[in-house]
Parts: C-alpha cells; structure tokens; sequence
C-alpha cells in the first residue's frame, strides 16, 4: 500500500509519521487537527480535512487508509482508543516503515504498525497491530510485541522477550532477555527490567522496580 493516507493529528510525532510516510512513498492527503493553528504551523503545506469528527464526509473509509500522528508520552490508551473509534467506522490503517528502518526477512508487521527511522527488527520476532516502534527501537531476535504496545526511541527488547498489548516501553529502556511485560504495563525511560513486570505495573530504575500499585 502506498495510499492515499490522512494522517490523524498534526502534533509532534505527526512529523515523525510524515517523514517516515514519504520515506516509503505514501501519497499524504492531508491531516486532521482540532487545533486548525497547530495544522496550519505544522502542515501548512498539506491539506487540512478538519477535525476528527465528520472525517467520513472528507475522506471516505474506501478512500485509502489511515495513521494517527498522535504518540503519548507514557500511555498508550490515546493511541488505542482512536485506532478503535476509526476501525468501528470502517477505515484500515496503513503499515508504516521508514525506508531506514531494518526489518529482517520474515519478520511478522501487523496492520496500522509505525516503525520509524533507525528501528531494527531482528529475525523471529513479530509486531501485534497498531503497535509503535520509535525511533532507533530495537526489537532483537524472537521478541513479540502486542497490539498498542509502544516501544519508545532507542528502547531495547533483548532476546525472545513478550511485550503485551497497550504495554509502554519508555525511551532508553532495556528489557534482558526472556523476561514478559504485561499488558499495560509502563517501563520507565532509561529502566533495565531484569525480572518479569505483571499486567498494569509501572516501573522505573536499574534495576527496575515498582513505581506504584498496579492499575485497576
């Protein structure tokens, strides 16, 4: 697929998106904003298709794909619920990988995937949808990261390590290998998690250990 795309929101990591869009030479269609300000100092080269709401009567669903410019500093729940909210309305979402990225032969790149410049993807590993593999992100050999997990710039999953769904891996931070970070779990930026990390647990440090109870 090479678009037409929209990409959903005109923030910072919208630039990220656009660079690695036309890395691998998507046709941009424009972009959605609430902020029409930031769209415009942002964009303003792109067309500018509103807000969210009332995108079906701009950009059909059969018209092309989507990605959401949108990252989120610590969560993953933005991210999730706008992949929910366009996929009940029918639209699909682009595979997006920088020409610069490395993705080894076979490896596994779900729908609406966003691996950026840098990025490595070793053999035997596999990327569940929607999920996020930032700038200079290593996922080694074997590894398996779930849908909505976000993997942060120059974050590292050693060997055979499991990421689950909406799980947040923070920039600079290095998982050893074999260890499971459960789904929604966040991992501090510049943590080392030598041991396991249970759903909804947020950690941080070297090595990491528990920040706070676990959410819900």
């Amino acid at each position: 697929m090479t678009g037409p795309v929209v990409i959903v929101g005109a923030g910072g990591h919208a630039k990220v998106v656009r660079d690695a869009l036309e890395s691998a030479g998507f046709v941009i269609a424009g972009v959605t904003e609430r902020d029409a300000a930031a769209a415009a100092r942002n964009f303003p080269d792109l067309p500018y298709l509103g807000t969210d709401e009332g995108l079906a009567d701009r950009f059909a669903p059969t018209a092309g794909y989507l990605t959401i410019g949108v990252g989120g500093a610590c969560s993953t729940d933005g991210r999730r619920r706008l992949h929910e909210r366009f996929s009940d309305q029918g639209y699909r979402f682009a595979r997006v990988v920088h020409r610069m990225a490395y993705l080894a032969a076979g490896v596994q790149v779900s729908e609406g995937v966003q691996v950026m410049a840098g990025a490595v993807i070793q053999p035997g590993a596999s990327v569940g949808a929607y999920a996020l593999i930032n700038t200079r992100a290593v996922v080694d050999h074997d590894c398996f990261v779930g849908a909505h997990a976000h993997v942060g710039p120059n974050a590292t999953l050693t060997a055979a390590v499991w990421v689950g769904a909406g799980a947040f891996v923070g920039a600079g931070a290095t998982v050893l290998p074999g260890r499971r970070i459960g789904a929604g779990a966040l991992i501090a930026a510049g943590a080392v998690v030598t041991r396991d990390v249970p759903d909804g647990l947020r950690v941080a440090g070297v090595p990491a250990a528990p920040l706070t109870p676990r959410r819900g």
